[in-house]
């Protein structure tokens, strides 16, 4: 805007111009695109360290380069990484005698009649406990939420790869703030739920795989009482434990077949839909 002459003189005015200076950017940030073991698919995810790669995207992998490239992009100086994890999913084998079923994406796991999905593909789900239990319901909770106490519950999720534990209190499938649907998208980065219809009828209990876990340690366990109270007449509880063992390996088995980590990416994996 000219300014405005008051008296008479020399004046001497700036005006902007569109010319704009180029400013330096950092050269330690660098976007990684790949196949990694977990980790959210399909979206741009910040790290700083290597750490958080191995946290968030499951570490190294022979399967893929990606791990690698992160590493040493670290290791040389890399301050920010900005990751892609990108999935190809397993259709299986139609043709085959007998045919072979497409693989799930993502595992599933079913506790006290909850029944979860794994939070993002791959077979890193297969590690994944849930509990669920109805120890000390909140009747301020439930007054304030509108349901009945026996309608709430506590979910406990723990990632047996990484040793991380979710734990959700005084949740319920019933339409409410704490709905379980709601409480987990906002929350938990292990697991989702949608909610069915008819609602389910929630009762203490754990998944499958933590039975056959329990199941194992409680004959181990039944084992050394009765080697130190009654040595000489272990034969049943000797036999119990690699039965139980191979329960349990069969489940694993199972869930592992049941779930893949995805194909080798092809070069229509890197472009965008119609791209």
């Amino acid at each position: 805007m000219p300014s405005a002459l008051t008296y008479p003189g020399v004046y001497v005015e700036e005006i902007p111009s569109g010319v704009r200076t180029i400013t330096g950017v950092s050269t330690s940030i660098t976007a990684f695109i790949g196949r990694a073991r977990r980790g959210a698919v399909n979206q741009a995810t910040t790290i700083n360290n290597f750490g958080d790669f191995e946290k968030i995207f499951g570490g190294l992998s022979l399967d893929s380069s990606l791990g690698y490239a992160v590493k040493d992009f670290f290791l040389n100086g890399g301050a920010q990484a900005v990751i892609v994890r990108l999935y190809h999913a397993d259709p299986g084998n139609p043709a085959a005698m007998p045919p072979v079923p497409a693989p799930g994406a993502k595992a599933a796991l079913t506790a006290g009649g909850i029944a979860l999905t794994a939070a993002n593909e791959g077979r890193w789900g297969v590690n994944l406990r849930a509990t669920v239990d109805k120890n000390n319901p909140s009747a301020d909770v439930a007054a304030a939420l509108g349901v009945a106490m026996g309608d709430l519950f506590n979910l406990t999720v723990t990632d047996t790869g990484t040793g991380q534990t979710e734990k959700f209190v005084n949740v319920t499938v019933v339409d409410s703030a704490r709905r379980l649907d709601k409480v987990l998208a906002a929350e938990s980065r292990l697991v989702s739920y949608t909610l069915p219809n008819p609602l389910p009828n929630v009762s203490a209990g754990s998944d499958p795989l933590s039975q056959a876990e329990a199941a194992l340690a409680a004959a181990k366990k039944a084992l050394v009482d009765k080697q130190n109270s009654d040595p000489g007449n272990v034969a049943a509880e000797t036999a119990a434990v690699p039965t139980a063992q191979a329960a349990l390996d069969t489940a694993l088995t199972n869930a592992k077949n049941a779930v893949s980590d995805g194909l080798g990416l092809s070069v229509l994996d890197f472009l965008p839909a119609n791209g």
